[in-house]
């Protein structure tokens, strides 16, 4: 039986490993061997594939290449389980693991210590130090022995700090993605380790740290003298701060008069706060120094600060939010109970703060659902538009249509939700027979749960006086003389048109049944200007036909059933639960430094999708994620509920709460 060493069992697990040709050389390379030996040991490779039917292929000019079945690859694989197997570093490599292992290394290290890692012989370590000497010094840096002590790197204390914090955002994780989210004590400290991983040292490095306490710290510091981050920014200085603290920890420090004052009033401000909370929190020796040189790492992480502005807009802000209610509230339509009139003012105050900050660093806000608001709020539009005057009167800061439209969805957010809220009374007249009646009556508890059905009466019924007691309207599928109450005209199989118009006369977006539908209204005559401007008079006609088979100018009642909802509304609530989402998940990755890509945002955007009809059906009994899964990632799980139950709310649906988890997976 044909026995491997350890370096042909290498060279086995390496070439099992590859799909194409690989020559010689480049073997001969990789291991840092002479061609002569990696062509000695692929003969015993080969005659040890043979006897397991496989076949080491060789071609001029192109290398080797094994061939074999699963069973074969599998052993070679078991060579690695054994620990057999083990990646052979290039000259390169090395160098750049002998680097990191000195920049980690609060104390010196023996040549034998680095041999041992880099698993080569003492004299190779030793060419490796020398080599690395020569290339370290564009980094500020050098390598300095001491005779039984060991090698260590020298350099200024500003130059060693730059150095590990490149290394750790480097090395720290596996794509070269670093984020908030995985700057956590959780996270660093739960990662698994591997045996003389450079990826260990930098997670061991870090985990040395109480990274919260810094996260923490950097929130205290932002509220109190307002900046912001571009995110590689923010993750740059909280490594400098755990460099910072670790560097500090272990004596080496800038004492005072090393660094020279630096950046303007506000970045030496934040840096001698930052400074004085790292004295106190971690318990520092640190010298005055360590500000100025702070002040000079916050530029070079692109911090901004707002423009100086007049700090009383800011104060007055509350009270021009109350003025701005005022008009609002002084429409019947908007007229609403206390709790979601303090509601809706703390929602308005939170995000007209933001609008302020984006003002003052002049960050634009596009709006991605202006033209559906303005088409299907356009009387909520005409309102804020007069408390745009009041803002602008109150704070100097004139509101752009895109902010026009972020203030109109807040407050329709709000009236649906008290409006969905205040149940309302119907009255059915329907005289085709009590089969059709009770279909009538299932369609419309179905479709418009919020609205309670008192009863079914013939017409000739509901003329009484005592049945339209208790009800606040008639819906009827039969003419009607005049009544006291509004009264609805509909088919017996009630159309979606018509349950989408009693729905919008619930809402406070109709006043009347027989009232103009604004939102139409505005929508045909928005096309008609469209048509006139840009279609030529012979073209126009064409132009309508091909346009009503996309969205119908015709009479509402003769829109054709589109099931429970017409098919403007059903894009409209699916376009705001997407900008919810959405929105809920910009501020986590702000908060939080999650990001997704664009394959999985595509897939989260259909599970949405896909999920709304069942969440409007309320069915929830599904699979979802384990209940450690949760429990590991509790902050995101925690904070996605909550804005799902908002959104469940808002649109009466029925979303439990573990819907989150399937969100979840889409980006943890």
């Amino acid at each position: 039986m044909i026995q491997l060493t350890s370096r042909q069992q290498a060279l086995l697990g390496y070439l099992c490993g590859t799909t194409s040709f690989i020559p010689v050389r480049e073997i001969a390379r990789r291991f840092s061997l002479s061609e002569r030996t990696i062509r000695y040991d692929l003969d015993v490779v080969a005659a040890w594939l043979k006897s397991q039917g496989g076949e080491l292929v060789k071609r001029p000019n192109a290398g080797v290449l094994v061939r074999g079945g699963e069973e074969i690859r599998r052993k070679a694989a078991s060579f690695a389980g054994s620990g057999a197997v083990m990646k052979v570093l290039t000259p390169e490599e090395r160098r750049e693991a002998v680097y990191y292992l000195l920049l980690f290394q609060d104390a010196a290290m023996k040549a034998e210590d680095l041999a041992a890692f880099l698993r080569v012989s003492t004299p190779t370590a030793a060419s490796d130090l020398h080599a690395l000497g020569q290339e370290i010094p564009s980094k500020g840096l050098s390598i300095a022995s001491k005779k039984g002590e060991g090698y260590r790197l020298r350099g200024s204390e500003e130059n060693l700090r730059a150095a590990l914090v490149d290394a750790l955002e480097k090395l720290t994780d596996d794509s070269h993605t670093i984020t908030r989210y995985s700057l956590t004590n959780r996270v660093v400290r739960g990662l698994p380790r591997e045996e003389r991983s450079l990826r260990s040292l930098a997670l061991d490095y870090l985990a040395a740290v109480d990274l919260d306490a810094l996260t923490g710290l950097l929130a205290y510091a932002r509220e109190t003298i307002y900046h912001t981050l571009p995110e590689n920014g923010y993750i740059r200085l909280l490594l400098y701060l755990a460099v910072l603290v670790r560097r500090a920890s272990a004596g080496a420090g800038i004492p005072q008069g090393k660094a020279s004052p630096s950046g303007e009033q506000r970045e030496r401000r934040l840096a001698e706060l930052l400074v004085d909370r790292l004295r106190s929190r971690f318990r520092l020796e640190l010298g005055d120094g360590e500000a100025p040189q702070l002040s000079r790492w916050l530029i070079s992480c692109n911090i901004k600060f707002p423009p100086k502005t007049d700090d009383k807009v800011m104060e007055r802000l509350s009270s021009v939010v109350d003025e701005m209610l005022e008009v609002l509230h002084s429409y019947p339509s908007y007229d609403m109970p206390d709790f979601y009139r303090d509601k809706l003012k703390m929602n308005l105050l939170a995000h007209l703060k933001l609008t302020v900050k984006k003002y003052q660093l002049q960050i634009p806000s596009p709006n991605p659902l202006l033209a559906q608001m303005k088409v299907n709020y356009p009387e909520i539009f005409a309102v804020v538009y007069q408390m745009a005057e009041v803002f602008q009167k109150g704070t100097g800061i004139p509101l752009d249509e895109d902010e026009i439209g972020f203030i109109a969805i807040h407050i329709a957010a709000n009236v649906e939700e008290c409006n969905r809220l205040q149940s309302k009374k119907a009255l059915i007249v329907c005289n085709t027979g009590q089969g059709a009646a009770t279909v009538l009556q299932n369609r419309i508890r179905n479709n418009i749960p919020r609205l309670e059905i008192r009863g079914t009466l013939s017409a000739l019924d509901a003329e009484n006086m005592d049945a339209l007691a208790g009800v606040d309207f008639v819906i009827s599928t039969v003419e009607m003389p005049p009544l006291d109450k509004p009264v609805f005209k509909v088919s017996p199989i009630i159309s979606a048109a018509e349950i989408d118009r009693i729905n919008r006369y619930l809402n406070g977006r109709l006043s009347a049944p027989g009232e103009p539908d604004a939102g139409q209204e505005y929508f045909h005559s928005s096309l008609a200007r469209l048509a006139d401007r840009y279609v030529r008079p012979e073209d126009r006609d064409r132009f309508r036909r091909e346009l009503e088979s996309i969205a119908p100018l015709t009479d509402p009642g003769s829109l054709q059933p589109l099931g429970e909802m017409t098919e403007e509304n059903i894009m409209f609530q699916c376009s705001m639960i997407l900008a919810r989402i959405g929105s809920a998940l910009s501020e986590l990755g702000q908060s939080s430094g999650i990001r997704i890509s664009n394959d999985k945002l595509f897939g989260m955007v259909i599970h949405i999708l896909m999920s709304i009809p069942r969440w409007r059906k309320g069915i929830s009994d599904r699979e979802y994620a384990s209940e450690q899964y949760k429990n590991d990632n509790i902050y995101v799980y925690e904070y996605l509920a909550r804005h799902l139950r908002e959104i469940a709310s808002e649109y009466g649906l029925h979303i439990p709460d573990k819907e989150a988890l399937a969100l979840m997976r889409y980006f943890i």
